[in-house]
C-alpha cells in the first residue's frame, strides 16, 4: 500500500507524488507525463500527449501547476482510494468496505457507472478529472442553464459549456450536480458506449471513494459535511 496527499483544488483532485503533482482522471485511459512512475515496484510508461490532449492542456484550464495526470493505466492496477477530508490518496490491493456499493464496467480503460440522473436509469462514466458532470444534450431540454463554465474532459481537452443542475441519486440520497453539455466531438463514442453521461470530481465534496476496477466496484463513504 501506498499513500499520498491529495486535495481538491479548483474542484479538480490533485494528488502529490513524491513532488510531482498529478490531477487524477479515471476517464483517461493512459497518464500524462514527462517521465515514467514508479509505484509499489511496478513501473508505469506514460505518454506526452493522448489523442491531443497535453498536461499543460490541462493545467491551464484547471488554473494549476501540474506534472502529469494520472489515467487509467496506472489507477486501474490499484483499489484506488481518495480519502477527500483525510486528503489522502491510497493505492492498494484490498477493498474497503464503504456503505455505498455502485457496480462498474470497464470499457478500454473508462470506468462505467449505473446511475439515476434527473429520474432517469443511465450509463455513466466515472469522469475525475472533469469537476463538472456531464449529460447528453437531449437530457436538458426546456431546462434554464445556470450559468457557464470551461472545464476539461479526457481526449477532448478544453471546453465552455453552458451548465445545468440536475438530481443524481447515490444510494438513499438525492444530490443536486452541476452538468455541462456533452460535446458534440464526443456524441459518437458515447452512441458506440451506450452511455449518455459522465460523473465528475463533484463526487468527491460528497464521498470518499475506493474503486476496484478488476472487482467491477465503486465504494463510497458519505463526507460528514460536504466539501466546498
Amino acid at each position: 500500500m501506498q499513500q499520498y496527499s491529495c486535495d481538491l483544488i479548483n474542484g479538480y483532485p490533485i494528488a502529490d507524488i513524491r513532488g510531482r503533482k498529478f490531477l487524477i482522471d479515471t476517464s483517461l485511459p493512459f497518464t500524462l507525463a514527462d517521465r515514467p512512475l514508479s509505484l509499489e515496484g511496478a513501473r508505469f510508461e506514460v505518454a506526452q500527449e493522448v489523442m491531443g490532449l497535453t498536461t499543460a492542456q490541462v493545467a491551464d484550464v484547471a488554473g494549476l501547476e501540474l506534472d502529469g495526470v494520472l489515467g487509467a493505466n496506472v489507477t486501474d492496477q490499484f483499489v484506488m482510494r481518495i480519502e477527500p477530508e483525510q486528503r489522502k490518496l491510497v493505492l492498494d490491493q484490498y477493498l474497503d468496505a464503504f456503505p455505498v456499493e455502485i457496480e462498474i464496467e470497464n470499457l478500454g480503460g473508462q470506468t462505467i457507472m449505473h446511475q439515476t440522473i434527473g429520474g432517469k436509469h443511465m450509463k455513466a462514466f466515472l469522469s475525475l478529472g472533469s469537476h463538472l458532470s456531464y449529460v447528453c444534450a437531449s437530457e436538458v431540454e426546456g431546462l434554464e442553464p445556470v450559468g457557464r463554465e470551461r472545464d476539461v474532459l479526457a481526449m477532448i481537452g478544453e471546453i465552455e459549456t453552458e451548465v445545468y443542475e440536475l438530481p443524481v441519486a447515490i444510494g438513499q440520497t438525492i444530490h443536486h450536480f452541476k452538468f455541462g453539455v456533452i460535446p458534440p466531438a464526443m456524441q459518437s463514442f458515447i452512441d458506440m458506449a451506450n452511455v449518455q453521461a459522465a460523473i465528475g470530481s463533484e463526487l468527491l465534496q460528497h464521498y470518499a471513494i475506493s474503486l476496484a476496477v478488476h472487482e467491477g466496484l465503486l465504494m463510497l463513504d458519505p463526507i460528514k459535511k460536504p466539501l466546498h
